[in-house]
């Protein structure tokens, strides 16, 4: 993603630096709290207090909520959340206070900083179990220790039934506290009450630090509260835009409760609008955005002018093109509105059902808030069953369509044969012979006159390794260094004759197959577009990895590809072909080899896969893929964060179960060198497989036994056929060839059993269809 322009809100910076903190949005990835469960009132204060190491567990797996606070353990706390050095607080202040003991050095501290002032006659009382009035105290002379403006206007105890319970001298803390929202106080019966007096439990102190820690939530734009806005989208737009506006409202109400109306600028001029595409208001010049200057016409803006906000970008289809070419597939609007309820709302959009809220306390956008982004890869298409639409900002073509039928082209395009068929033609014509260049060209003007929009045509070879032998072909290939050499030159020449035929037309091929390697001599032309296609390259092992025998070489090839191409595309695959129900090992390359290929000036991107209901996490990949082709750079914690939260929200609490099953399962194909068309026994070794199957098997279990809805317990059925897909495989020579008869028996119900859950639920089996079954066979031999 690109650097984006923060705006960092001084109120949250304040509070986050007085306690020395990174306050995290995100929730654990896993509760290690067998005693905390989410349904408790303390869940949300303990998660914080833990994820900010404020509070550990008295155990790995216990917190002891009802357990409660000694003084000793809070100055741990504060200087735990002070970040303090205990080597700098050795001896002690306190006659009382051992300075041998575990909490000596934050007792120092304490009492050094002015935290505290002991229990008197010299004493800390280190063992004795805090209240709540001192614990409120010790907080404000925290605060203030940390040039906090503790000051409050005089606060009234009328409404809370025991305030002559609070001592002369907690009186400021207790106030101090009551004022910024650190206590509630306790409702019981509608009467509330302080309990100053209390012990303080280790959920109670929980609490207070996390209201101490984030303050009551604020939502405004230019100091305006949120809820005065409305949103405002042109009258006339595209499709997107119109949802864009609606999914702004919905989705800021999923977050944080506020509704927002939504309306077209035909409406009045109000005193608060949210701006979502180009609306007259820019006409009326109320706001400015200056698309000209987006660096990419995929970029979008969102900025705070006086009290409107603008969530705009460039939107355009080919199908409303007025025959100059020029109009591209772009949904700018789309992405501005979705990245803002992610940056802003805490949103995250793992699928359809599974929409993650995780709001910020404060979201406080001050006039100037600007910043200019977008996604990296312009064209973003994924052809692998996806679980979501919502949020995903997938584009498609950047162009207006391939101009002749799917890929592999260029034999019926050179023929005529397009006119009537798209089937692919596996015999590649002659690329050098004049007659069949000059019907490649009288083909395409016919083309173009049938499709006045057109701005994109494929002249990709046919699917085969077979290509031309003649003499000029031969010739072009001993120059250039590659059997892709005539495919180049004569891409060059069809560009140069319609350079200035048709402006704005460009023309795309592949580097694949027989032309995956790049031409020594011939520069492709400015108009050609370039698809890198992966299909002969090992996706266990990142891309650039020259220790593997698949990839050692793709690394300067890609290189040599970007140098002499204006504009380059990959065409990316993930699954396997052959055998599609083989668990795939590549969870621990794509981040790498999306950031590699950014590197080296891809543009956009088509992910090839099957398109029907995999066993084998394709939703998950789906996700990932996306997020990647959005944001290319992402830092592995990233990667890590988001494939977790897919796992949590789309197959339940047995996630972590799940993820080290793909972990394991990847490191074990990571093992060996594979292509996308590699049975199931090249990608893993039976004996290693067989070594982790108890673990494999109580992994799923695990996960199988903690799904709690019907949707979750499903997802996990049809995933787990992968494993018991390979589960049968590895075990076929143990089980059938050399079991009893017993075993014999049992391995054949359960491939039976596999089959008709392939066949009943619809799963992709391999590219050649559904599995050829034989009950007597391993389930390696049914593709």
């Amino acid at each position: 993603m690109k650097k984006r322009l923060f705006i960092i809100l001084a109120v949250l910076v304040m509070l986050i630096s007085a306690l020395s903190l990174t306050v995290s949005a995100k929730w654990w990835d896993e509760n290690p709290f067998k005693d905390v469960k989410s349904s408790d009132w303390y869940y949300d204060a303990v998660r914080i207090c833990n994820e900010n190491e404020l509070f550990n567990g008295t155990s790995a797996t216990t917190f002891e909520p009802s357990k409660q606070m000694t003084r000793a353990m809070l100055a741990q706390v504060l200087a735990n959340a002070d970040g303090f050095d205990k080597n700098d607080y050795k001896g002690s202040s306190f006659i009382d206070v051992d300075e041998n003991k575990w909490y000596a050095p934050a007792i120092e501290w304490a009492s050094r900083n002015k935290v505290t002032e002991g229990t008197g006659n010299g004493k800390f009382s280190p063992d004795t179990v805090i209240t709540r009035q001192q614990l409120a105290t010790m907080l404000r002379r925290y605060a203030e220790y940390k040039g906090m403006d503790v000051a409050v206007a005089e606060v009234s105890f009328d409404s809370f039934a025991d305030a002559d319970k609070v001592s002369d001298w907690a009186s400021d803390g207790m106030k101090w506290a009551v004022s910024t929202g650190v206590i509630a106080g306790a409702d019981v019966k509608g009467t509330l009450y302080l309990n100053p007096l209390n012990k303080a439990t280790r959920a109670a102190c929980s609490q207070m630090l996390s209201n101490f820690l984030y303050i009551k939530p604020v939502y405004e734009i230019n100091g305006n509260d949120l809820s005065l806005y409305t949103i405002v989208r042109p009258k006339d737009c595209f499709d997107d835009v119109k949802d864009a506006a609606t999914a702004l409202s919905t989705y800021i109400e999923y977050s944080i409760g506020v509704k927002l109306p939504v309306v077209t600028d035909e409406s009045a001029v109000g005193e608060y609008e949210i701006l979502v595409g180009k609306t007259n208001r820019e006409e009326m010049d109320l706001v400015n955005i200056d698309r000209a200057s987006f660096k990419n016409d995929t970029d979008f803006l969102c900025s705070v002018q006086g009290n409107y906000l603008v969530l705009a970008g460039i939107d355009s289809d080919t199908d409303t093109d007025d025959g100059s070419r020029t109009t591209h597939n772009i949904n700018g609007t789309e992405c501005a509105v979705f990245y803002f309820l992610e940056k802003e709302f805490g949103l995250t959009f793992y699928f359809d059902d599974g929409i993650k809220a995780e709001p910020d306390p404060v979201i406080s956008l001050e006039n100037g808030y600007e910043y200019i982004d977008g996604p990296f890869m312009e064209a973003r298409t994924l052809y692998i069953k996806d679980a979501s639409e919502i949020g995903s900002c997938e584009l498609g073509s950047y162009y207006s369509e391939w101009g002749c039928g799917l890929p592999h082209q260029l034999g019926n395009l050179m023929t005529g044969k397009w006119k009537y068929t798209y089937e692919n033609t596996w015999d590649t014509p002659c690329l050098t012979d004049p007659d069949n260049i000059q019907s490649l060209k009288d083909n395409i003007r016919e083309l173009l006159a049938k499709k006045p929009s057109l701005n994109l045509i494929g002249l990709i070879q046919n699917d085969s390794q077979a290509y031309c032998r003649c003499e000029d072909c031969m010739k072009a290939y001993r120059e250039e260094g590659t059997r892709g050499g005539a495919l180049v030159r004569l891409c060059n020449e069809i560009c140069e004759t319609f350079e200035d035929e048709v402006p704005n037309l460009k023309f795309a091929t592949w580097a694949y197959n027989w032309s995956i390697e790049p031409p020594k001599e011939t520069k492709l032309h400015d108009n050609m577009l370039l698809y890198y296609n992966t299909l002969h390259l090992c996706p266990s092992h990142e891309y650039s990895d020259v220790t593997c025998k698949f990839n050692k070489e793709s690394a300067e090839t890609i290189k040599k590809w970007g140098e002499i191409t204006s504009h380059m595309y990959l065409w990316e695959h993930t699954g396997c072909f052959t055998d599609a129900m083989t668990p795939f090992p590549d969870f621990d390359s794509i981040r790498q080899n999306a950031a590699y290929f950014a590197d080296n000036g891809v543009e956009g991107v088509f992910l090839n896969s099957h398109s029907g209901q995999q066993a084998t996490f394709c939703e998950l990949r789906a996700f990932l893929f996306n997020r990647l082709y959005r944001d290319p750079y992402m830092s592995e914690e990233e990667y890590s964060y988001l494939m977790n939260g897919f796992l949590k929200a789309y197959y339940g609490e047995g996630w972590q179960s799940l993820r080290k099953y793909i972990d394991e399962m990847t490191e074990l194909g990571n093992t060996k060198c594979h292509g996308f068309h590699t049975d199931v026994s090249g990608y893993y070794d039976y004996d290693e497989v067989l070594e982790k199957a108890d673990a494999f098997d109580a992994y799923w279990a695990d996960a199988m036994a903690k799904a709690e809805t019907p949707e979750q317990k499903d997802r996990l059925f049809i995933t787990n056929l992968s494993w018991r897909y390979l589960k049968q495989c590895v075990t076929y020579d143990s089980l059938y060839t050399k079991g009893t008869d017993e075993q014999k028996s049992a391995y054949m119900v359960e491939s039976q059993k596999i089959y008709d859950e392939v066949m009943s639920r619809n799963i992709v089996f391999s590219e050649h269809g559904d599995p050829n079954f034989n009950i007597y066979i391993s389930p390696a031999n049914w593709a």
